[in-house]
């Protein structure tokens, strides 16, 4: 299968209501290309982190 084949069927990701960001991320991961792109870098995960237990709390393990 084709790489254009491959492109044109995860292009109907967002038709059944997957997001763009992911159909996107998806298709460069595909295509080969970089995806650290749509990933949080460590300060942000860290931002993220820590608004999740502000709203939250702690989560237990």
């Amino acid at each position: 299968m084709s790489l254009d084949q491959k492109l044109n069927i995860l292009s109907y990701l967002n038709k059944i209501g997957f997001n763009s960001a992911l159909t996107a991320c998806v298709c460069d991961f595909v295509a080969g290309k970089e995806i650290n792109k749509y990933f949080p870098t460590e300060e942000e995960s860290i931002e993220i982190l820590e608004k999740c237990k502000r709203e939250f709390g702690e989560i237990e393990t």
